[in-house]
């Protein structure tokens, strides 16, 4: 029975979304975080902290125990509910060299509540080793139905670590595109 109450509130959710076309109902903070020790890349982490409203409607379907936490249990169900933004690429959008690339996996490899908002942790796994020093990596958020935006983290769209992230460089370029808000590309010099 609660599995079902599970899914229909994440259902209304999506569903209720869906309902108005001409802007989004759900609303997510986003950054990818970046290591880098040797001025490439074929693993990275996105990150996203969902809206209040959103996620209470969902803490609600899933906190069984109504401690106003997801784990155990709760945590495997919701994992697999997020797994249907499979279907949408997870909102990610990733280039090399302007051109678009699919990432060869992505994992939902985290999933908690912190000051009662859902948040949310992405392993991704490119399909090729790109070389920062002689290409250029673009990444950014959007959902071409319109439903979910995903805007860049206040502290940036790139978070860099490792030993060579002080030769890398994130750039953010603006684009005219109504789904993404910002692009971010990065280079190593």
């Amino acid at each position: 029975m609660f599995r079902y109450l599970k899914m229909y509130f994440l259902i209304v959710v999506i569903a209720f979304s869906s309902i108005v076309s001409a802007h989004p109902h759900i609303f997510v903070d986003g950054y990818y975080k970046i290591i880098v020790n040797d001025a490439s890349v074929e693993e990275l982490e996105a990150f996203w902290l969902v809206d209040e409203l959103t996620s209470t409607s969902i803490i609600m379907g899933y906190d069984l125990d109504l401690d106003g936490q997801i784990t155990g249990t709760e945590k495997e169900e919701l994992i697999v509910a997020f797994d249907s933004f499979k279907e949408q690429g997870y909102f990610l959008k990733i280039e090399k060299n302007g051109q678009r690339i699919l990432p060869y996996y992505v994992l939902i490899a985290d999933l908690e509540v912190r000051n009662e908002q859902l948040w949310l942790r992405l392993e991704i796994t490119l399909p090729d080793r790109i070389n920062l020093q002689s290409s250029t990596l673009s990444l950014a958020f959007g959902d071409d139905t319109m439903y979910t935006a995903v805007t860049p983290d206040l502290a940036g769209l790139i978070q860099l670590s490792g030993k060579d992230a002080e030769r890398c460089t994130p750039a953010i370029r603006l684009t005219e595109e109504i789904t993404i808000d910002s692009w971010g590309d990065l280079r190593c010099y």
